[in-house]
């Protein structure tokens, strides 16, 4: 369910191994109930830690452990009972597993924690399986005294998929316990932390972890009494989940809106809504930078920024999200603030795109998007993947005759004012560019004056399975033979060619021919010999157009034909096994196994039916082959979007074929939206 979780478990960072750590969860995460309170729950409790110890199978394990949680409930009731925390409607419940998967995860993942803990009137509502945004924790039973490293990030990914759930408060507890003992927990996108092994004979903190479901710690209280985000289920509390918005600050009253996107746990944690009655967008993050950078960088875009998304000004901008408490407990937490973005625009997303034709000029016009941000308004993304692409955008992106932009249906239809398939969104991750394009040298002097433009360059980012190879791996690797780069490609037929440069009046680039440069000997000895300006790679625009590039590939390794026949087995398992490699590639690993999906075979890695693009595709990842930090350009040639350049020449002659009337054997292909090929082991 979460392979990407659980490859960057790391258990020993975020586990508290030290009592003045393991004070410092208490102190912030969990309320404390009294001495004499403890004393007379460990009293009353104390048949069923008996029970519980004694479990010898997963089901007593379930049932016992939960009978205990509900016990203490129950008692700190009986001591608490004037509290709001413990009304009836807001009292919590604890479930042993369910039958069923939970329901109406954001991401839609399918599975059955061992423990769930929601309020009990909402409970008695339900006659269904509870959906994971009533969630109010999350827990685990295993069968062993001790608890392995396999069991906490087990945990740890119920924890994870919880706070996803709830964009209202993405601040979770969690519990994990054995007949040993046990372990608390708690998640939010400032990151995640688990307690050391607790015996049973110490239950305080585990009572103290459920009065603080009741009445929680201001530290995990993330939500705004000023900027509320609320549960809508209508009529029917088995339904899906929708979200009401108040926020003054843009004059928003009880809006009701569909979560359309979380991102990770444990980080900036972006998440999205959709107006099903307007077009705005509504965009939360967690970001550590106080600066809400994606706004600023969106406005550095202009009012109208073609292919890409529009920003709405709050209309009263002095209302701010309340400040979050710093935590210290380790290095699994960061300090963050939460910040909200408002847009008026909309899409669906990329892996909707219903024909190949759409997905190969939706990823054009991203090109051209893109392209016009760094040359125009210096600004780099940074951070291109599927999550955030919108295709069909409404309001339409139109240029105008002097932006000197064309999208490729109006390259193809000659007719330079027509709207992008896609546009581009989250520029959490985005920097400003310096004035003009900087050589390695240069950057080095200028980050001795702590220039940020530059710094930010080296600070690294990226989505896993999407980020470009070398920002991926950290550094520059100087082929061991001089690279000879490709020619400029040339379009064909002559008419294509036309069409293409016609759209570009007032750019030479779009016009050139020939070859785009000479391999840069001397940087390739400078890497060699490791001079300071070359230890660290910088994040550069070609980075962007080879994260484009990804995105498309990976789309059309999943992609199947609308209608079509179940694959064979055998040469699927062969399949899954590749797209595993490529999926699993970690950031910082010195063998990237995307390389093995780009330098492919693709006539079998496609589905059969697509197989007449692989010879087009095979020859576009050619521009993939060469690291353009080591290019001196020709004459007349933009070394930031070099590219931009050969990548949308490739793609607009596929486009072209795709849309000839003559071309008999290389038509467009209606593509299944609603599933992929069974690629994945989830799948």
């Amino acid at each position: 369910m979460s392979n990407k979780i659980l490859a960057k478990i790391e258990v020993s960072p975020s586990q508290l191994q030290t009592s003045s750590l393991s004070m410092e969860f208490q102190r912030v995460c969990l309320t404390e109930v009294t001495a004499n309170v403890i004393t007379d729950i460990s009293t009353q409790t104390q048949e069923l830690v008996v029970k519980v110890e004694g479990s010898t199978t997963q089901e007593q394990g379930y049932e016992h452990s939960s009978k205990l949680l509900n016990k203490i409930v129950e008692e700190l009731k009986r001591h608490y009972g004037r509290l709001d925390g413990y009304k009836d409607e807001n009292l919590v419940l604890f479930i042993p597993k369910p039958n069923n998967p939970l329901p109406h995860h954001p991401r839609g993942y399918l599975v059955r924690p061992d423990i769930l803990a929601l309020s009990k009137s909402t409970e008695k509502k339900l006659t269904k399986t509870p959906g994971w945004h009533y969630l109010r924790s999350v827990g685990e039973w295993k069968p062993g005294k001790n608890f392995s490293d396999t069991d906490i990030a087990q945990q740890r990914e119920y924890v994870a998929s919880a706070i996803q759930a709830r964009p209202d408060n993405p601040s979770m507890l969690g519990v994990i316990m054995c007949p040993g003992g046990y372990m608390l927990s708690y998640g939010s996108p400032c990151g995640y932390v688990v307690t050391e092994h607790l015996a049973f004979s110490n239950i305080a903190p585990l009572v103290s972890y459920v009065h603080s479901l009741h009445v929680p710690p201001a530290a995990i209280d993330l939500a705004d009494p000023k900027r509320t985000i609320t549960l809508h289920t209508g009529d029917d509390p088995d339904s899906a989940p929708r979200w009401q918005i108040t926020d003054d600050a843009y004059g928003l009253e009880d809006h009701l809106f569909d979560l359309i996107f979380i991102g990770s746990p444990f980080s900036r944690m972006t998440t999205v809504f959709a107006g099903p009655r307007t077009d705005l967008v509504v965009q939360d993050s967690y970001p550590q930078d106080s600066r809400q950078r994606e706004a600023e960088l969106l406005r550095e875009l202009g009012e109208d920024p073609l292919g890409w998304v529009k920003v709405v000004e709050p209309a009263n901008p002095t209302i701010k999200f309340k400040a979050l408490e710093k935590m210290n407990l380790g290095s699994g937490f960061a300090h963050r603030q939460r910040h909200r973005l408002v847009l008026s625009s909309t899409g669906s997303a990329f892996e909707k795109c219903e024909t190949i034709s759409e997905a190969v000029g939706a990823i054009y016009d991203l090109l051209e998007g893109n392209r016009r941000a760094i040359v125009k308004r210096r600004v780099l993304h940074r951070d291109i993947s599927p999550g955030n692409i919108l295709i069909k955008p409404k309001p339409d992106s139109l240029p105008k005759p002097e932006d000197d932009v064309c999208f490729i249906r109006g390259v193809y239809d000659r007719e330079p004012i027509r709207a992008s398939l896609a546009i581009l969104s989250d520029l959490d991750n985005g920097v400003k560019l310096t004035e003009r394009h900087l050589s390695l040298k240069d950057i080095q002097e200028i980050d001795k004056s702590l220039s940020s433009d530059t710094l930010e360059l080296k600070a690294l980012t990226g989505t896993p399975m999407y980020i470009a190879r070398g920002p991926s791996l950290g550094r520059y690797k100087p082929p061991r033979r001089a690279y000879r780069f490709e020619l400029l490609p040339q379009l064909q037929p002559p008419d294509a060619a036309q069409r293409y440069e016609q759209a570009y009046p007032n750019d030479p680039f779009r016009k050139k021919q020939g070859k785009i440069g000479e391999y840069n000997e001397d940087l390739g000895n400078e890497c060699r010999e490791r001079q300071p300006h070359t230890i660290q790679l910088v994040q550069r625009p070609w980075h962007d157009a080879e994260s484009m590039l990804l995105v498309f590939l990976i789309f059309l390794l999943r992609s199947k034909p609308k209608d079509s026949k179940p694959e064979d087995p055998a040469s699927l398992k062969k399949l899954q096994e590749f797209y595993g490699a490529v999926r699993n590639t970690r950031i910082g690993t010195e063998v990237d196994n995307r390389d093995s999906m780009i330098r492919g075979r693709w006539d079998m890695l496609l589905h059969a039916c697509l197989d007449h693009l692989a010879d087009p595709i095979s020859e576009m990842c050619v521009a993939l082959d060469f690291d353009y930090e080591f290019l001196v350009p020709a004459t007349g040639i933009n070394h930031e979007v070099v590219l931009h350049e050969i990548l949308q020449r490739h793609l607009f002659q596929i486009y072209y074929k795709l849309k000839d009337p003559e071309e008999k054997t290389f038509s467009d292909v209606q593509l299944d939206t609603s599933s992929f090929r069974p690629l994945s082991s989830r799948a």
